[in-house]
């Protein structure tokens, strides 16, 4: 391990965070220490810094993995790239990005593993390329897993970056129309997260499994389930303060209940949602959104 790539990757992690050094090393060790380590004086312990990674909010193997490269911080900063890209949806300038990133670059398992992933997502997006798809995310979970099936899995430890490229599978599996196969996984992806991580409910994995089940259960008229696990991902939604997830989640909860006759509180629900995207200014939600209405369950 080089001491002053991992020092530099350190610093990085806690300037993102906002940290000062005395703050980051409060209840683990001195701020001298920290200065020591950022500097590449010191190389800390594996408990040291299993520490440190849990209190910047990172994965310890990242810091291992990472200090193996020439330059560490720019590698970083394109995984926060291709991040930012895939979670705003632009999927385009994703494929794009992915296009400019070396070989050199993917010689780490779990590097490959995430540029696997983004790629799936991409050929899915842009093409979509069932086969190809599904082939990019075995081989990504390859990268960390021996399985000759994607249920052998299910009762192994799965790591976050794991369970995402699984909930991508799930997703596949919806999109073909096996809804059934896409919830039976899903629920056992739900229950793996809340047993395996304390800190499963702030986890943003848990909120994207526990959003898509719902979706699942509705697209498989399953209403009233749909409706069970989409009023807690409603509670998770007002706690983390996010408006654009309550109102996706308020929205899909007031078409279920149009489908379960209760039209009265399937409007409210949806005006509900409709003010919140107003308030973002999604005028391109709300002229989807409003078109779907009208035209699948006449609601104006």
């Amino acid at each position: 391990m080089n001491p002053e790539i991992l020092g530099n990757t350190i610093r990085f992690f806690r300037e993102k965070k906002g940290f000062t050094q005395k703050e980051l090393a409060k209840d683990i060790c001195s701020p001298q220490y920290i200065y020591l380590i950022e500097t590449g004086k010191r190389i800390p312990s594996s408990y040291i810094l299993e520490q440190l990674s849990t209190k910047l909010g990172g994965d310890i193997r990242q810091y291992l993995n990472l200090s193996e490269y020439s330059d560490p911080l720019k590698l970083l900063r394109v995984q926060e790239e291709i991040t930012f890209l895939r979670e705003n949806h632009d999927f385009q300038g994703l494929y794009e990005k992915l296009l400019t990133v070396n070989n050199e670059d993917l010689q780490n398992n779990k590097i490959k593993q995430f540029y696997l992933w983004n790629k799936a997502i991409c050929i899915n997006e842009l093409f979509s390329d069932i086969d190809e798809t599904f082939t990019l995310l075995e081989e990504a979970l390859a990268q960390t897993k021996e399985f000759n099936c994607i249920e052998e899995l299910l009762d192994e430890f799965l790591s976050k970056e794991e369970l995402h490229i699984l909930n991508s599978i799930t997703k596949l599996y919806a999109d073909l129309g096996n809804y059934k196969c896409a919830i039976r996984i899903n629920k056992h992806l739900l229950d793996k997260v809340s047993t395996t991580y304390l800190d499963f409910y702030t986890s943003k994995v848990y909120h994207i499994l526990l959003y898509n089940l719902a979706k699942y259960l509705s697209k498989d008229n399953q209403y009233e389930e749909a409706i069970m696990y989409m009023d807690q991902f409603i509670e998770i939604a007002i706690k983390c303060k996010s408006i654009y997830l309550l109102a996706e989640a308020l929205y899909q909860k007031g078409i279920d209940l149009y489908h379960l006759n209760q039209t009265i509180e399937a409007k409210k629900y949806i005006k509900h949602a409709i003010s919140l995207f107003q308030v973002q200014g999604r005028q391109d939600w709300l002229d989807e959104i409003q078109a779907a209405l009208k035209e699948k369950y006449y609601i104006k």
